[in-house]
């Protein structure tokens, strides 16, 4: 059983089809097409393929022409190019992606970057599961990094006591009562880094406190810097990465922000409701399979925090403000859902046992041979 991850082994059940299964060779093996982003899909111009070491009549299953409106000069041929990765979702066995919603976005136009027509065309053989995450290292009962660890049991102590603890570290009023939100990622506008941003200012009016963590774009990276300068009382930005800091800071938060434009799995908000956090979201690929929104009506449907949508400033701020009123008003509530986020289970033992749901289905069939 081969499981190519992305374009970087993209080659892979490729080279089964193309040069070993026609010889009878790996007739019993089986290919995986894991998919983790599908924007990234290793193009290259069309004069590598003769170094690939593919037989010559291969080339059309590597071919990628981009449309008139991608061009823009693009390589001397009018846009052509070949694509590994479009090349592996050819002949792949299987397709997995990393979580349910991803799967069926990446059908569409708008999260196909290209190739929908193609992943439409395989939706038999496609199929999203979520990633799981260390629960060892991210449990709060044995988390090294935590000011203080805690269990379910003693969630509302161990999160005050982290609070606090943050607070004091980062020179910021040790204040109980001030809901601490928190964004913890990559400063890409795929993160939606630049909503927490805009919804910032109106958060700190609002009296609470937003520590953001990240690094990349210069421009938002500034903005951090920004935020922190015109809001010195209650905001706080660390413009880089620290994974000590990531633990304690996804323990004291109230709240964690995960505004991302598309987000295929996320990891942040497992981390996060392992430490009892709930999340505020975009409702997009594995953030709309893990964020359960939080219904008043019916709290037994698992929530985990609250979703938005469409991808707006308006919209995000609007999700923060339910987050605000139910830690306000809604005490009770809030601790219930931050037992239901830290009862969901985080682990890779449901997600491996769909993995080798796949490798028993991928047998059903003969092996992709043309």
């Amino acid at each position: 059983m081969f499981v190519a991850n992305d374009w970087h082994a993209a080659m892979v059940p490729v080279y089964l089809a193309s040069r070993f299964r026609p010889h009878g060779v790996y007739r019993g093996a089986r290919t995986v097409a894991a998919i983790h982003n599908l924007i990234h899909q290793g193009v290259f111009p069309p004069s590598t393929f003769a170094e690939l070491g593919v037989p010559g009549d291969w080339y059309g299953a590597m071919e990628w022409q981009y449309p008139p409106h991608q061009r823009m000069g693009s390589y001397e041929e009018e846009g052509r190019a070949i694509n590994t990765l479009k090349a592996a979702l050819t002949t792949a066995d299987r397709i997995v992606t990393v979580s349910p919603g991803y799967a069926w976005e990446i059908t569409t136009p708008e999260g196909g970057c290209g190739l929908e027509t193609l992943l439409g065309s395989r939706s038999y053989v496609l199929d999203g599961v979520l990633n799981g995450v260390d629960v060892e290292e991210w449990s709060p009962a044995t988390d090294k990094h935590l000011y203080k660890r805690y269990t379910a049991a003693t969630v509302a102590e161990g999160k005050a006591a982290n609070k606090a603890a943050l607070q004091k570290e980062l020179g910021l009023p040790v204040d109980a009562g001030a809901p601490l939100f928190a964004f913890i990622g990559r400063l890409d506008p795929q993160k939606g880094a630049d909503l927490v941003l805009a919804a910032a200012p109106w958060l700190v009016a609002q009296g609470a406190q937003v520590v953001l963590l990240g690094s990349g774009d210069p421009r938002l990276e500034a903005g951090l810097r920004g935020l922190e300068a015109a809001h010195p009382a209650a905001a706080r930005a660390w413009v880089g990465f620290n994974v000590p800091f990531s633990h304690r800071l996804t323990a004291a938060a109230d709240v964690l922000l995960m505004p991302s434009v598309f987000e295929p799995c996320g990891l942040n908000q497992m981390y996060a409701f392992l430490a009892g956090t709930p999340v505020v979201a975009h409702a997009t690929g594995g953030l709309r399979d893990t964020v359960v929104p939080y219904d008043p009506e019916d709290e037994a449907n698992g929530s985990t925090g609250w979703t938005f949508s469409p991808c707006t400033t308006d919209a995000f701020a609007a999700a923060c403000g339910h987050a605000l009123t139910m830690y306000r008003d809604h005490p009770d509530a809030f601790a219930r859902l931050r037992a239901r986020c830290m009862a969901r289970d985080c682990s890779w033992d449901g997600s491996a046992a769909q993995w080798e749901q796949i490798f028993d289905w991928s047998k059903s069939d003969p092996p992709y041979c043309p």
